[in-house]
């Protein structure tokens, strides 16, 4: 997409790109498309314009919405070109969603990975504990059986 420097107009843009978000031409997406709330919104979109004037090149990613109201993500490359002597920015955008899906599957993934661990340490810890309270009560009991041994011996030297 080429958009005016100062305005963030849409100045031009390919096929695949405004059929990326499900507009049947050109017009129809420059006078229909979706923006989000901050921040992914066209001011937002702006300030990021604008920065590539002042700046340079930026890359970053965005949210953005097609017409069927999907949600989709993707990896934004702005830099200025120069067309007829006019200075634009071009935007060059890859789709990332399924990249995006997978990252929040992983991080789920790792998520209940680490609370499993977390709960099997607190079991582990536990059996432990349990094993010393059993040690502890078996060295009572073999301390007792030992002195009612030696007290039954002692009634029948008695004897």
């Amino acid at each position: 997409m080429i958009h005016d420097k100062e305005t963030g107009e849409i100045i031009d843009a390919n096929p695949a790109a405004w059929q990326r978000y499900g507009f049947d031409s050109f017009e129809d997406c420059k006078e229909n498309i979706i923006w989000m709330d901050s921040p992914y919104s066209f001011n937002d979109a702006l300030v990021k314009i604008r920065k590539t004037v002042e700046e340079g090149p930026q890359n970053f990613e965005w949210q953005t919405e097609n017409v069927e109201g999907e949600n989709r993500w993707e990896q934004i490359q702005l830099r200025t070109i120069n067309i007829d002597g006019v200075e634009r920015v071009m935007a060059t955008i890859t789709d990332i969603t399924q990249l995006k899906e997978k990252e929040q599957e992983l991080q789920a993934y790792t998520q209940q990975l680490e609370a499993t661990e977390a709960q099997l340490r607190e079991e582990i810890e536990e059996r432990k504990n349990y094993e010393k309270k059993l040690k502890n009560l078996w060295k009572k009991r073999r301390f007792c059986l030992r002195r009612s041994i030696i007290g039954l011996k002692t009634i029948f030297l008695l004897l």
